[in-house]
């Protein structure tokens, strides 16, 4: 029905390519996927690619192709990479991590993966459909197989906790949880760029993830409505940290090196006098302590630890912290100047990152 009503139809290229991850994700096959192609002009690279051809795209990437480029492709947000893959620490967990995938595959492997994501799916990584006895049906990746409930993470990074007695049936499919097409919006320079990223990541060198203790996980202000100003205003700027007020947030992953780029973020430009731009992370302690952490810079820094803003700010900053979960939040004032990215490091104690929406 959704196929014949897009006949000479016109939808946002965004949109056809958000609507063919959820299809292809689910399994459902004949004329949608399309008819979304075609209504949202979507031009695919070419995805049985000859020999030839896959050796001239190699050869490119090996070339022409530059990983700071490509880890911008890699992070932008209609592409939905960190939806599903981890880079380390920080990105989803439907898909697997890729933290060593340059030092592990080769480059037409890659392309192959992105481009035929059903071709060869990782152990591990099926996507299982389940009927369930009302007629609903489920489709993801098997989070936990138990003996009475089958948990599945669904093409949103959701869970869903199933009773096996309800389930009317159960089975493998496949088909790529990683539907085709998400590249098809790129240029062939866009893509090279991203495969010489992806082909980069583990290698020795600045895509290898360093052992330091890097907050990556991060969730980033967005676009503040004036009740959220006049409520950091009334009660002091320690209330972002109220996990109960619904601020605009949203989650932001540091680079391979550790580095939060503040160009994603948006300035709250209302906040006078500040103008931050703010990202927050939660920290769990198992049993209290001290906790030592190291920022890249502080002029024009403000931290706000729970309910309290630390006045006296140094590059090393010793937090003494009680058992459990922790708020902070980083505001970047306009007093910073030119400084295009946070970097947080964990030097010293037992804090675990644990930030989420």
């Amino acid at each position: 029905m959704l196929a014949k009503e897009l006949t000479g139809k016109t939808i946002p290229e965004s949109v056809a390519v958000e609507a063919i991850r959820i299809v292809s994700s689910r399994g459902i096959k004949g004329d949608l996927l399309a008819a979304l192609e075609k209504s949202g002009a979507i031009k695919q690279m070419n995805q049985a690619l000859t020999p030839e051809a896959m050796q001239t795209l190699v050869t490119k990437v090996q070339t022409q192709g530059d990983p700071a480029r490509g880890e911008l492709v890699f992070r932008r947000q209609q592409l939905l990479c960190f939806s599903c893959h981890a880079i380390g620490d920080a990105g989803g967990l439907l898909g697997p991590n890729i933290v060593s995938l340059g030092s592990a595959a080769p480059v037409d492997y890659i392309i192959e993966s992105i481009l035929e994501p059903s071709k060869k799916i990782k152990e591990g990584y099926n996507m299982t459909m389940v009927n369930m006895k009302d007629g609903q049906v489920m489709a993801g990746m098997i989070a936990q197989d138990g003996t009475d409930e089958l948990v599945l993470r669904d093409a949103a990074n959701q869970l869903h906790k199933l009773a096996k007695a309800n389930i009317a049936q159960r089975t493998t499919s496949p088909v790529s949880m990683m539907p085709p097409g998400l590249t098809a919006s790129l240029r062939e320079d866009e893509f090279v760029d991203l495969v010489r990223f992806l082909s980069e990541l583990g290698k020795e060198g600045d895509y290898k993830i360093k052992p330091n203790r890097y907050i990556r996980s991060w969730r980033v202000m967005g676009s503040m409505e004036q009740a959220d100003i006049d409520h950091v205003r009334h009660v002091g700027l320690f209330a972002l940290n109220d996990r109960t007020h619904p601020f605009p947030w949203s989650i932001g992953y540091s680079t391979v090196n550790g580095a939060l780029p503040l160009a994603e973020a948006i300035v709250s430009a209302k906040m006078y006098p500040w103008f931050p731009k703010i990202a927050q992370c939660d920290l769990q302690m198992d049993a209290a302590g001290k906790v030592k952490l190291k920022l890249n810079t502080v002029k024009g820094i403000v931290v706000c630890v729970d309910d309290r803003e630390i006045k006296e700010l140094t590059e090393e900053l010793t937090l003494d912290l009680s058992a459990g979960k922790h708020v902070i939040s980083v505001l970047v004032t306009r007093d910073a100047g030119e400084v295009k990215d946070l970097r947080v490091e964990i030097l010293d104690g037992t804090a675990k990152v644990v930030t989420s929406l």
